[in-house]
């Protein structure tokens, strides 16, 4: 089969051991390619949305290191060069903190870190979740907490405003009487 398929200069194969397949695939495309594909889609559009939001809109939008979060997940051979992708997108975006590659199973990988099953993952992306909830629940509060010190600091002034004019109705009528009597 390969000597058949030989003729075409962009394929390549792939054997796994562990399963008995035999992978043909294009040699420029795969999970690496796309991973950077997606990469530079989305890192596009967030500096669309940054470019859009400013007035100036010759101005350099850079994103912050905490815009990003980069988790890639993978469980064979074929996911290495992803990871690969992946950890050379952190370089280049200087996100060192944000961005994580987890291989399932221990064997050797190109991954950061490595989960023993399945299951696994479920629990850190359930672990990630509640953790986001958190974050932004304890955000809203204490927006909402600014909003009631907000509205507080513009009915004191409110009121203020008001004992002010009092004030100054009262003694105006007071001099007004003063004058009247002299």
């Amino acid at each position: 089969l390969k000597r058949l398929l030989d003729w075409y200069h962009n394929v390549t194969f792939q054997r796994y051991d562990h399963s008995r397949l035999l992978e043909i695939l294009p040699k420029d495309i795969h999970k690496g390619t796309a991973a950077m594909t997606i990469l530079d889609n989305i890192v596009t559009e967030i500096e669309k949305e940054k470019q859009n939001e400013g007035n100036n809109k010759n101005k350099t939008v850079t994103m912050a290191k905490n815009d990003i979060f980069m988790l890639a997940v993978g469980n064979d051979r074929s996911d290495e060069k992803m990871f690969e992708a992946i950890e050379l997108a952190k370089e280049e975006l200087n996100a060192d903190n944000n961005v994580f590659t987890i291989s399932i199973g221990l064997k050797p990988t190109q991954s950061q870190y490595y989960l023993s099953n399945q299951m696994d993952i479920v629990w850190l992306l359930q672990t990630l979740c509640n953790a986001l909830q958190q974050k932004y629940a304890e955000q809203a509060a204490k927006q909402m907490e600014q909003v009631q010190r907000q509205k507080q600091q513009q009915s004191d002034e409110k009121e203020a405003t008001q004992s002010h004019m009092e004030m100054k109705y009262m003694i105006t009528k007071l001099l007004r009487q003063q004058q009247i009597q002299n």
